[in-house]
This record gives structure tokens, C-alpha cells and sequence, in this order.
């Protein structure tokens, strides 16, 4: 062995432990692949994580030209670790030094700048100005017409902030003169598509007045001779307009149980009378003309009976709206503000035959509806809607339609339903349909 090669293994290699202090951060590895800084120009600041120290640190350089900016090399590091050596020949040691590796890519301050210049020109503020620069640019000359149109009609508010005062006492003057709340109300209570209603009542017989529901003429005059002559309530049933009404025809033979022998007293003849009225605005829902010979031909039982003329001029004064026809002559026309209106006498008179509180079951199938918009019928009278339990409806003269072990549901939900007017009436708000957001 010469005494040169023994003098090199000799060296002893160590770890260095010491961590830098204050701002020194000790030696790191470099690469440029791009561009290489002149080192007599160009300084470089390494930037550590204050709490993490096992995170990456960042060494930025720039010149007055260029920008040096480190990437991440996490990634990297995660696979191997670098070092640096310091060899000390007297000594015959050599101390590693624990680093990191850093590559740099450059960036040109100049088009860097004319980049982030660019992007703010081209970003609009909002997305109508997005919109209106591509319509100035690529729209038609319709389109651009439209587009100044709608920037002449823009207000700017910094411009009017002089007339602000002004503006502000020209609506309280102006806003004097407008109802108030419970003007509103009353307005809206009195144009309500209902009968006459008493809003102070304390008992619910005094809310709505049969008088002003119908007329006592038109209830005398219903004949009630062929009905009280039937021997069962499915032979009375057939003598009326529309001899399959389910609500009808189940209080008829409540009716029946109760007075088989047809000899009724005076409230029970009125309650008879009103049960017949009912059949007969059920029977005029579906006509498609509304005169007086069409009217008296619905309600007549048959060919020899003729409809009474003031319980025909009363359904054509309550629930028709007249106007002009072709030929000059008036016509009767059932508007959807007036089936309403007769959907809510209806129940009203529903409600004065069962003393207030009625089962709605049949009702929606015999005037072809739909069950919640005949419970919103009578939510809208100021009615509470309950469920009856299988004892009550098991209770009812009227009984249950379906039988034990059916699997139908929503029929006996149906048939559980209850409407019961309440005191101090209270109408529900109105309801208010929320507009639908327009695609973009």
C-alpha cells in the first residue's frame, strides 16, 4: 500500500447535527435548465415554514430582467435526499451536510406583466358587461341597436344622488293617498268569491246565512213530492238531475234510516230541500251552455217536470258572468272565478245541512276534482280540516265505503276527512307562487 492511498482511507466521514441559527439557512443544490443567472447580479432569498419543518422551503431570485422562482420538488425529496460534503484534508474528515434540491424556471417580468394587464382588459365586471361587449363585437345590427338601447335606459344612482331628497318626499306624498293594511284586507275579504259571511260572529250558525246562500223562494219551490213518494233513498236519488252524487245519495239514505216512513218535520224538509239545491249546482258544473232552456232541461227529472224559473234566474244571477256575443245578445258564460264561487256555495250549503262540521267524501268525484282543491275550498270558508278515527267513522250513520282488509288508503283517508267551521272566522293567507328562475 502506498502512503497515499493510506492517507485517504483514513477519512472519516460524519453527519453534521448543527441547525442553522438566525438567518442563516446553510448551502442548497440548484438547477437552471433554462437560463443561468450571473451570480454577480442576481441574489437569491430562501424562505423556511415558521412552524413545519418538514416542509419544502421556497428560494426566489430575481434579476431586472428575470425572475427565479423554485418548483416544488416534494415529490422528489420523498424518493432521495441530497448532501453536500466539506472535506478537510489536515483534519482527514469529511462533515455531509443535509440539503435540498431546487430547479428553477424563469419568467419574464415584462411578458408577465402585459399577461395580467391583458386578463384584467378581457374580465369584465359583471356578466352583463361580458355579454354586452361579445353583442358589440360579434351581434347583429339588431342586436347592437338593443344594446344602446339598453345602455341609454341604464340610470346611474351616483348621478342622481342630488335628487334624492326630493325623490323620497315625492313617494311619501304620493303613498299617502294608498290603502292601508287593513283596508287591504277588508277589500280582499269583501271581493272573496264566498257568500256573505259574518266576521264578528261568535257562533258558527252565524257565519253564513242560508238566506244568503239561497233564497227561501228558490228552496220552496224545489218539488219534493216525487222524492218523498220513493220508497228507498236509491229510488229518490233516481228523481233528482244526477242521480249518481255520491254526497247526495249518502245522506239520503241517512236520511231514510232515520225516517223511513218519508213523514219528515220542518227541519228536516228544509234539510231535504237544501240536500236537493246541492244536487242541482252539481248537476249545472258540467254544462257547456249556460241559457235558461239549457238550465231547466239539467234540472228537469224528465220529459213532463219543468224547473221553476226563479231557482233558474238564481243560478244565472250567482254563478254566471255575462257578456256580448257576436249577434249583440248576452251571453252566460261559468268563468273560473265563478266555479269558484259556486264550488264555494256549494260547501257552504254542505256545511248548514250537516250543522257545520261535514265529511267532504264524495264531493271531489261528484264534481270531477280533485280532493285538495275541495279541502282548499273550504280552508278558504275559514274551515279547520281533522281526521276522523276508525271509532267516529265507524260511529257515522253515513258509515265507511271500504271494507275491512282493503288495501286502499288514500280512499279512507279520503272518507276520514272532516271540514268544521270555526269562530272567530279566519281566512288563510293568500297564496303566493314563487317565480321561477330564468335560465341563463
Amino acid at each position: 500500500m502506498t502512503p497515499k492511498s493510506s492517507e485517504t482511507s483514513s477519512v472519516s466521514v460524519a453527519l453534521a447535527t448543527e441547525k442553522g441559527k438566525g438567518g442563516y439557512v446553510g448551502p442548497g443544490l440548484a438547477k437552471f435548465p433554462d437560463v443561468q443567472p450571473k451570480p454577480s447580479n442576481t441574489r437569491f432569498k430562501l424562505y423556511h415554514h415558521k412552524s413545519n419543518e418538514k416542509a419544502p422551503s421556497l428560494l426566489i431570485g430575481e434579476t431586472a430582467e428575470l425572475d427565479f422562482r423554485s418548483e416544488s420538488q416534494s415529490d422528489q425529496s420523498a424518493n432521495c435526499s441530497y448532501m453536500l460534503g466539506l472535506h478537510n484534508p489536515s483534519a482527514g474528515s469529511l462533515t455531509l451536510f443535509p440539503t435540498q434540491f431546487y430547479e428553477f424556471r424563469p419568467v419574464v417580468k415584462r411578458l408577465r406583466e402585459a399577461d395580467s394587464k391583458r386578463v384584467t382588459e378581457l374580465q369584465p365586471s359583471n356578466n352583463y358587461a361580458a355579454r354586452s361587449a361579445l353583442g358589440a363585437t360579434f351581434g347583429t345590427k339588431k342586436a347592437r341597436r338593443a344594446l344602446q338601447a339598453a345602455a341609454r335606459s341604464r340610470v346611474d344612482p351616483e348621478t342622481l344622488s342630488h335628487l334624492e331628497g326630493q325623490i323620497t318626499t315625492s313617494i311619501a306624498e304620493n303613498s299617502s293617498c294608498l290603502p292601508s293594511a287593513d283596508a287591504q284586507a277588508l277589500e280582499a275579504d269583501a271581493n272573496r268569491p264566498i257568500p256573505t259571511f259574518n266576521a264578528n260572529a261568535s257562533d258558527p250558525k252565524e257565519v253564513y246565512l242560508l238566506s244568503n246562500v239561497v233564497s227561501n223562494l228558490e228552496l220552496n219551490s224545489i218539488p219534493l213530492g216525487p222524492i218523498l213518494n220513493a220508497a228507498t233513498a236509491q229510488e229518490a236519488a233516481r228523481h233528482l238531475p244526477t242521480s249518481r252524487s255520491v254526497y247526495v245519495t249518502k245522506r239520503l239514505e241517512s236520511l231514510w234510516k232515520r225516517c223511513p216512513d218519508t213523514k219528515l218535520d220542518k227541519r228536516e224538509t228544509k234539510r231535504l230541500r237544501i240536500l236537493v239545491y246541492i244536487n242541482y249546482l252539481i248537476s249545472i258544473r258540467r254544462l257547456k251552455k249556460f241559457t235558461r232552456d239549457s238550465i231547466s232541461h239539467k234540472l228537469a227529472t224528465d220529459k213532463s217536470s219543468s224547473t221553476p224559473d226563479s231557482i233558474v234566474d238564481g243560478i244565472l244571477s250567482r254563478f254566471t258572468e255575462t257578456a256580448k256575443g257576436r249577434d249583440g245578445s248576452l251571453q252566460h258564460n261559468l268563468t273560473s272565478f265563478s266555479t269558484i264561487k259556486l264550488y264555494s256555495y256549494i260547501a257552504v250549503l254542505c256545511l248548514i245541512h250537516d250543522e257545520y262540521m261535514t265529511r267532504i267524501y264524495g264531493l271531489p268525484e261528484d264534481l270531477q276534482e280533485t280532493p285538495s282543491s275541495i279541502n282548499d275550498i273550504f280552508l278558504n270558508l275559514g274551515c279547520k280540516l281533522s281526521k276522523l278515527n276508525s271509532a267516529e267513522l265507524e260511529g257515522l250513520s253515513e258509515g265507511s265505503a271500504v271494507k275491512k282488509g282493503d288495501d286502499n288508503i288514500k280512499e279512507l283517508n279520503a272518507q276520514r276527512t272532516v271540514a268544521k267551521l270555526v269562530v272567530p272566522l279566519v281566512f288563510p293567507p293568500p297564496k303566493i307562487r314563487k317565480r321561477r328562475a330564468k335560465a341563463v
